[in-house]
């Protein structure tokens, strides 16, 4: 997933699905170069908490107070915040996906519960606001910036339109979800297709399958569709399923359990069968991601990333009639840059 990047004059930010990072660049301590540690300690349920604490013998600067007593309004927030990634975490690389930044500068993940709303980002940067660590102008400039880049996320996906449901839905796969590695745009792509000029992609009138496919609505209600648009949702929850596998520092099964709950709550199409008649309640795809298992994963790759090769997918792609090239789309993998857990 790669990272949403923002600078402001105290933070160098980075965002994803579910976390917020902050590379502090005032300094700590009146003495230079210095860091903040953290403390284990025993919380609710017998759970280990992390307590961020100044060096006992060194004088913290201002900032510094300012930023610890808002880390501990931010971590008190039991109902959103889930932990503070550090770097024996399994899942502590996801957080460093082309942000661009030094690894061994001082920076701090703080990770919530779900996928991170709007609400909820707007929360802590409330919070930074009113300690003086971030101006009123800099959290517009962030949103601006954020906006940006969903804006050049449409103008990708609007290149797309031929009004060919099979046609479009195969490029849009092809060129726009299989090599996309931010779960933030993936799930912004399927916002936007949602939307009423895309309705052709889910129009049974003319879909010619003999197959009852199901997907889901713009209320996130589990419908039934056409296979174009089972496809680009499957092809959506694949490459989300992917991404964090191969972005964390370790797959496990229970990265895997944890994020399968995460995105199944956040987005009711992931782990929804394409097929209505099919047996299993959920696609085997999710099945495999929440045990853990990538094995399972890379090896339905190639079938899942080339389904022109695969006739079960788009039966009819060989025969239809040739479309309208589409404009060369902008590349949606890189951070868009604008202006810890080193602990």
């Amino acid at each position: 997933m790669a990272a949403f990047t923002f600078n402001t004059k105290y933070f160098k930010l980075s965002l994803t699905s579910d976390a917020i990072t902050l590379y502090p660049t005032f300094e700590y301590y009146e003495t230079p170069g210095l860091r903040n540690c953290l403390d284990v300690v025993m919380g609710a349920c017998n759970k280990l908490d992390f307590v961020i604490k100044t060096l006992p013998d060194k004088k913290p600067t201002e900032n510094n107070v300012k930023f610890i007593e808002s880390m501990k309004t931010v971590l008190s927030d039991k109902q959103d915040f889930d932990r503070i990634v550090i770097r024996i975490n399994d899942d502590h690389s996801l957080y460093h996906n082309n942000d661009g930044y030094n690894l061994d500068e001082s920076h701090w993940h703080i990770k919530f519960k779900n996928i991170m709303t709007m609400e909820q980002i707007l929360k802590v940067f409330k919070i930074f606001i009113e300690a003086g660590l971030i101006i009123e102008q800099e959290k517009v400039d962030f949103f601006k910036a954020l906006e940006k880049r969903y804006e050049a996320c449409r103008l990708m996906l609007n290149t797309m339109i031929t009004k060919n449901a099979v046609h479009d839905s195969s490029q849009i796969i092809k060129t726009c979800l299989q090599d996309c590695t931010d779960n933030d745009m993936l799930a912004y792509m399927h916002r936007y297709l949602l939307s009423p000029q895309f309705d052709y992609l889910r129009d049974e009138t003319i879909d010619t399958s003999n197959i009852r496919w199901q997907g889901t609505d713009s209320h996130g209600q589990v419908v039934p569709t056409t296979k174009s648009w089972a496809m680009i949702e499957k092809f959506i929850a694949y490459q989300m399923a992917q991404n964090i596998h191969h972005l964390v520092s370790r797959f496990t099964p229970q990265i895997g359990a944890e994020r399968t709950k995460q995105l199944s709550v956040a987005y009711p199409f992931f782990a929804i069968k394409r097929k209505a008649t099919a047996k299993t309640n959920a696609s085997n795809i999710v099945a495999a991601f929440s045990q853990g298992n990538g094995a399972v994963l890379d090896a339905k790759q190639d079938k899942l990333r080339h389904p022109f090769k695969h006739h079960e997918l788009f039966p009819d792609t060989a025969s239809a009639a040739p479309m309208p090239a589409a404009t060369t789309p902008l590349n949606m993998n890189g951070a868009v840059k604008v202006g810890g857990d080193k602990p």
